[in-house]
């Protein structure tokens, strides 16, 4: 029979899966729509699991009945809850033209390596190349160094081409009274017009710095929400500016949101998919490695492709150069053999 310290440990197990099983749904559904979940999106996931380190030798010293829940909690924090990603490759078989795509949020108003950045967009020899925060002291340096490729920037953008770029232009992104832009090119790719937009969604820093504060948290709850409200206005501003866009489209960017965010929906409406999540493997994240977690834990930096395209290989670069690592997609313009 099983004794009271046994049964007290099942109802707490008990309890812990069904806070976890309720986050991870509100994750999923779409963490922006409350504040709290929105919150917890810019937090390391795995911290989730830290209670099994207790209850786990407890439970298995104790009450074998939920060391099995136990190893499903594991799976559900490291699974869903953190983003896992694993791509197994499509079907069809393509032809068309292959591009390497890179977007950047290379951080220069910060004052960081540009020999470290150029280092980083050499390693990875991008034919497309997106950058954000591209502003301050290094900017005209980094222009330098890409001399050799056609070139447009306007502000804290830069897209960079192997291929001429036919025209350029300046959407507005901005909401309330702040001025915001995105920088957005239209290339020649062997005759084929090739949109491409880099952009950069409103940032919760502020929100964040708040909560750490317990004097400060309601202020952290309003910026919080409308941070959340304002970016999800970026996008749909964004996602009308490219409805009516009819020719291959790629999109790279700070979103500062990750893939399961609302901020998506407007995109995806307009025929935009995530090439983490169609040819990534593992997590992909971007951001988090400048913290005192000194590693990256969220992934809010994306390469976001129209139907024309396929990606076949997702991945991110190095953490040394910048505050956000960049992420790099090996796609196909092409045409599907079935």
């Amino acid at each position: 029979m099983p004794n009271k310290f046994e049964n007290a440990l099942v109802v707490l197990c008990q309890a812990y899966v069904a806070v976890l099983l309720f986050v991870t749904g509100a994750t999923l559904y779409g963490p922006d729509r409350w504040w709290w979940a929105g919150l917890n999106m810019y937090l390391p996931q795995w911290m989730w699991a830290l209670p099994t380190a207790v209850l786990f030798p407890v439970s298995a010293w104790y009450s074998w009945r939920v060391r099995w829940l136990l190893i499903g909690v594991l799976v559900l924090v490291t699974g869903p809850l953190m983003g896992f990603q694993w791509s197994f490759g499509k079907n069809t078989k393509t032809s068309g033209h292959s591009l390497r795509v890179m977007t950047y949020n290379v951080q220069l108003w910060a004052d960081l390596s540009l020999e470290a950045i150029v280092s980083e967009i050499d390693a990875a020899n991008p034919d497309i190349l997106c950058l954000q925060d591209a502003r301050g002291g290094e900017s005209r340096r980094l222009l330098t160094r890409l001399a050799r490729w056609h070139v447009v920037a306007h502000g804290q953008y830069v897209i960079a081409s192997r291929f001429p770029i036919a025209k350029h232009a300046i959407g507005g992104l901005s909401f309330n009274r702040d001025r915001v832009s995105y920088l957005r090119a239209t290339l020649d790719i062997q005759g084929t017009p090739v949109e491409v937009v880099t952009t950069h969604f409103l940032t919760s820093r502020d929100a964040l710095s708040a909560f750490r504060s317990l004097r400060s948290w309601p202020e952290g709850i309003t910026l919080m929400t409308s941070d959340l409200a304002n970016r999800l206005s970026q996008a749909e501003r964004l996602a009308n500016d490219l409805r009516g866009v009819a020719t291959p489209l790629i999109v790279g960017g700070d979103l500062n949101v990750p893939a399961s965010s609302i901020v998506f929906e407007p995109l995806e409406n307009v025929g935009l998919r995530d090439a983490f999540g169609e040819s990534g493997r593992g997590y992909g994240y971007t951001f988090g490695h400048a913290s005192k977690f000194r590693h990256s834990f969220v992934r809010i930096d994306h390469l976001l492709i129209s139907s024309h395209f396929r990606s076949t290989r997702t991945f991110t670069g190095g953490a040394n150069a910048s505050d956000h690592r960049p992420v790099i997609s090996d796609i196909v313009l092409e045409n599907v053999l079935n």
